[in-house]
């Protein structure tokens, strides 16, 4: 029987070759969408069934350790984060697929102002780094740089918020093409919660290295009823 330390390298390696799936399929979809591209939205489409048989190989090898070597401390918690961590990049990877079905939708070219306004490249970016810094935060074992990606996703929050009133005004100047600004809306939406899902792999690495998770700021106290 192979020793549980190359099972886990092979664990560690597999985790690291879906993110960078999804990390293709992420650039895919952008270029995608800018260059009203329906050839890379289909190749896009067709990666999500690698994601998905990436994540099943992984979630097999889980089963495998915590079957015949049962783990404990930080390996086991090596397993626990990555079972969640392989979750949230396939959901990535749905969100790429999602975009890219809206490209094929789409009747034509995108307005470069309509771009602009949504600032749709620079979110693409950011969603991009913060797949870089999850490989690298693996990689290197990087609790600071795990801790980082809070950051970044901060800054996708902001920008999907932004982005309602943006919608909002550019449905009130051109009435005719509400489908596409709602579209492009929804677009928006997914590359957010590609930022949330990031940060919750920054939490689970976090976890993997310390065995505790960051605490998160309240959002505020609830009024009592009763006041």
């Amino acid at each position: 029987m192979e020793l549980i330390e190359t099972k886990l390298d092979r664990l560690e390696s597999k985790l690291l070759e879906m993110v960078a799936l999804v990390k293709t399929q992420v650039n895919k979809s952008r270029d995608a969408l800018l260059n009203k591209d329906e050839s890379l939205a289909d190749e896009v489409i067709a990666g999500d069934e690698d994601l998905d048989s990436t994540d099943f190989k992984i979630n097999q090898i889980c089963e495998q350790i915590l079957a015949l070597y049962n783990p404990v401390a930080i390996d086991l918690r090596l397993i626990l984060s990555t079972i969640k961590i392989s979750l949230s990049l396939e959901r990535i990877g749905d969100h790429a697929e999602g975009i890219s079905y809206a490209v094929k939708e789409m009747r034509e070219e995108l307005r470069p102002e309509y771009l602009a306004a949504f600032k749709l490249e620079e979110m693409f970016e950011t969603a991009v780094v913060m797949l870089d810094e999850i490989s690298s935060a693996m990689k290197n074992k990087d609790r600071q740089l795990a801790k980082n990606i809070y950051k970044k996703d901060k800054s996708l929050n902001k920008a999907y918020h932004r982005s309602v009133k943006t919608a909002s005004k550019l449905i009130k100047k051109n009435p005719d093409e509400v489908k596409t600004i709602l579209q492009l809306l929804s677009i928006v939406r997914k590359i957010e919660r590609m930022g949330d899902l990031s940060k919750n792999m920054g939490e689970e690495i976090i976890y993997h290295l310390t065995g505790k998770y960051p605490k998160r700021k309240p959002k505020g106290k609830k009024r009592n009823s009763r006041q």
